[in-house]
């Protein structure tokens, strides 16, 4: 670190700063998802076929009931007259149907791990895309080797996060799931250490304003 961003940050820390309980706030947040994915990732290792029979009643009990829900709107909305919001009626009941259908794959098949992906997956590769473009502003203003460890985080993370967006879908849905938990706890222990550097990254912010 130059001498230079090292009074700046100097100046920071020995200043009031404004956004030290936005800063913490972030970081709370930070250690409390890091909390709730080493937990789910627990439940996924460690009680696979108690997490997809759950997961099951769950994920396809909610997809037949809004399918139910879209049809029978869709059924009390006819108008007999063969009109625009009759056609448009019979779209939602025949949707409807065949969202309530689509629940059978996930009650027989193995669509709750591919779905379960989706979900983890798409978050995690959000909450990435925000931590890269905070370590890319650390680095761009000389954070130093911890700048590198926010970007390495952040790519790794990312890189989980496709890995269960791409591969909790197909045959042997419990080892998949295994698998996935294991990678979400990883997750969850990268957040825990991304939270520990995140007061640094604000910091890093303050001394770009000053």
């Amino acid at each position: 670190m130059n001498n230079d961003f090292r009074d700046k940050i100097n100046k920071v820390r020995n200043s009031k700063n404004p956004l030290e309980n936005a800063t913490a706030g972030r970081r709370a947040a930070f250690i409390v998802l890091a909390i709730v994915l080493c937990g789910i990732g627990a439940l996924m290792t460690f009680m696979t076929e108690t997490v997809m029979g759950t997961m099951k009643i769950i994920l396809g009990g909610l997809i037949l009931v809004c399918g139910a829900v879209l049809a029978f709107i869709g059924y009390r909305s006819r108008t007999g007259a063969n009109d625009k919001a009759d056609k448009l009626a019979m779209v939602k009941v025949v949707g409807g149907g065949i969202i309530a259908l689509c629940s059978l794959f996930v009650f027989f098949g193995n669509a709750v791990t591919a779905l379960i992906g989706l979900v983890l997956g798409g978050v995690i590769i959000v909450k990435s895309l925000f931590a890269l473009t905070a370590a890319v502003k650390v680095m761009k203003f000389g954070g130093g080797s911890r700048g590198g460890i926010l970007f390495a985080i952040s790519v790794i993370t990312a890189l989980i996060g496709v890995y269960l967006l791409l591969s909790m879908g197909g045959t042997k849905p419990e080892e998949r799931l295994f698998v996935g938990g294991i990678m979400v706890m990883v997750e969850g222990v990268l957040d825990f250490v991304y939270a520990l550097l995140m007061p640094y990254t604000q910091k890093i912010k303050d001394a770009k304003n000053n």
